[in-house]
């Protein structure tokens, strides 16, 4: 759990006082409690075939970073691209051009109930195409050249 267990079991039980399905699924770690009634621990990553399966058949996709992590996770990048909302705590994403309050709820900035109504709204399709592999590939060949030139 990384030091997440707290925050994930909270918004576990909270987002099921409001009505919520949740299939929370946490990796275990040295830390993490021996016996869990609520988050389902699993001991290895989940496949990635599977985790796909899982996301598309979500309405959403919680992402809670571990401490002092920066930027955007691949968690966040899979939900939207497969068209599915996000609920975070990562503040950062607001500066990303990604970034659409109908599809991303920070949990810092609103009430755990306007949950309900983020999700009872249609997801908005988001220009994606920056944070496509093709595309880091383009822009990395591209300023490899300048970048290494200044090593």
């Amino acid at each position: 759990d990384r030091g997440r267990y707290e925050i994930l079991n909270y918004l576990y039980e909270s987002f099921s006082k409001l009505g919520l399905i949740c299939d929370f699924n946490v990796l275990k770690d040295e830390n993490s409690p021996k016996k869990e009634k609520t988050l389902k621990f699993v001991n290895g990553r989940i496949d990635s075939l599977e985790n796909i399966r899982r996301i598309y058949n979500s309405r959403a996709v919680l992402d809670i970073p571990v401490d002092g992590q920066n930027g955007l996770t691949q968690r966040v990048l899979e939900a939207l691209f497969l068209n599915r909302k996000v609920i975070t705590n990562n503040e950062s994403i607001k500066n990303e051009m990604l970034y659409r309050t109908e599809n991303i709820f920070i949990l810092n900035h609103k009430n755990l109930e306007d949950i309900k109504i983020f999700l009872s709204t249609p997801f908005l399709k988001t220009k994606l195409s920056q944070y496509t592999i093709n595309n880091w590939i383009t822009e990395f060949t591209q300023q490899a050249p300048e970048l290494c030139s200044t090593i």
